[in-house]
């Protein structure tokens, strides 16, 4: 029977060392094995809607699994996957071609069938062969560095730094919370808060087992409650020079890490009030960033590059769905909330999320302050008179204005509001808070308002 290697954690079961591109398996995280998206566990791999179909064997290196499923079949070390077959007569000469995996660091796929009576030297020179063959190949993507600790990164004007991976973490602000989770590293997170809607549903369950410390503002004693080794933040105004839950210097004085999302410091002065002002426009490479770094933070980076390699695909394609756009004028207003329901709304200034998303599209969002969330005349809109409204969606409920539907209400009977042609033409599109914020799922509020603009047929 033939033999796959599926190239991933190949590790130590004593001592949960890391000897591969992949951490230590304490914990759910996404692969590909044998050419099917599984998932990795701390019993072996499932495949997506089924119990787990490879379980792993007892041992040290290299660790062996048994699969059931056709085109993987037979023993499977965690390694990963499939090129041209090798002969070899023992498992002496898989833990060779083992470590020559490893230090080749490739991503191909190997199959390795046993065949009785060859010389060994002949074996080994074509296992050497192949190896260095497949290592020339420019089409070989190299797997991520392992991280090196201490780890310092550059974050807010600040230096952090790690000693080791931290393992137990409070994230305050849903994007933050999510990159984590789809970084595998839910069981790293002891406390959360600060929600807009309600999480991925991917991770409801896990998310379900994890402490909400608050749905806005956590209190600083219920974050250092959790013992934390890192605290990350999606708003300086949460955590900062003045931070309303704690400031960093008192995280500091008590030896707890605190990253903050750089979407919220970079190129964007909080001192100045409210929601701060932009200096430089928002970019998903800000979103990227937070990605990069906390991939790089928990010795996962390979994760994080996937990760970030899959958002770029979605916007691209999102980008071209609606090419049209770039040859005509179309203009939108995105609502985000009001302090009251008839006062002034607050809309998107032209360098926060919604502005990028506009650009991405090729839309021409019809507020020019750099401020992120300014307050703005309802007259001053209408004279505007754009072609879309986009009105935010969410749990929180802050606010009365808030709740879509009460928003969706005004803008139907309010005597200016009403008058305005996106809402005489019905093109109101409602979409998710996370959306329209700088989050992960800023890619989320392009391919949805890019749906939205096709239905309208406005690329047209």
């Amino acid at each position: 029977m033939g033999h796959r290697f599926c190239r991933y954690p190949f590790w130590d079961r004593g001592n949960s060392k890391r000897f591969g591109s992949f951490g230590p398996l304490n914990e759910a995280a996404p692969a590909t094995v044998c050419g099917e998206h599984v998932l990795i566990t701390p019993l072996g791999f499932a495949r997506e809607g089924q119990e787990h179909v490879i379980t792993r064997e007892p041992g040290d290196l290299p660790a062996i699994v048994t699969t059931d499923w056709a085109g993987c079949p037979g023993d499977v070390l965690l390694l990963s996957a499939c090129y041209d077959t090798i002969d070899i007569t023992d498992w002496i000469y898989r833990d060779f071609l083992l470590v020559l995996w490893f230090f080749a660091g490739l991503s191909l796929d190997v199959t390795v069938v046993p065949v009785k009576g060859h010389n060994m030297t002949s074996v080994l020179k074509r296992l050497v062969a192949a190896g260095v063959f497949a290592a020339g190949l420019s089409s070989v993507a190299a797997s991520a560095q392992a991280t090196d600790y201490p780890l310092e990164i550059q974050n807010c004007g600040r230096t952090v730094t790690f000693d080791h991976a931290p393992k137990r973490v409070v994230s305050l602000g849903q994007s933050n919370t999510e990159i984590l989770y789809l970084l595998g590293l839910s069981s790293k997170v002891v406390g959360t808060a600060v929600w807009f809607d309600p999480v991925m549903p991917q991770f409801a369950e896990a998310n379900r087992k994890i402490p909400r410390l608050a749905d806005n503002d956590p209190s600083f004693e219920s974050v250092v409650g959790q013992r934390p080794d890192l605290v990350t933040a999606q708003f300086q105004w949460h955590v900062g020079p003045s931070g309303i839950v704690g400031t960093t210097a008192q995280f500091d004085e008590l030896g707890i890490p605190v990253y903050v999302a750089p979407a919220d410091c970079v190129g964007k002065d909080n001192s100045t009030g409210g929601d701060g002002t932009r200096t430089d426009a928002f970019s998903m490479d800000l979103i990227y960033k937070s990605i990069h770094d906390l991939s790089c933070i928990f010795d996962v980076e390979d994760r994080g590059e996937k990760l970030i390699a899959g958002l770029k695909q979605r916007e691209q394609a999102a980008k071209q769905d609606v090419a049209g756009l770039a040859h005509r004028d179309v203009s939108a207003v995105f609502w985000f909330s009001s302090s009251e329901l008839h006062a002034d709304p607050y809309v998107a200034g032209q360098k926060g999320a919604p502005g990028y998303i506009s650009g991405v599209l090729g839309l021409n969002n019809v507020i020019k302050s750099n401020d992120e969330w300014p307050t703005v005349g309802w007259e001053t809109i209408a004279r505007a008179d754009p072609d879309i409204i986009v009105i935010a969606k969410m749990d929180r409920r802050r606010y009365p204005a808030d709740d879509w539907q009460l928003k969706m209400n005004f803008l139907k009977t309010d005597p200016v509001t009403s008058q305005m042609k996106a809402v005489k033409n019905g093109h109101i599109v409602v979409m998710d808070v996370m959306g329209m914020d700088p989050t992960i799922r800023t890619i989320d509020g392009i391919e949805q308002l890019a749906a939205a603009v096709k239905s309208f047929g406005l690329d047209k």
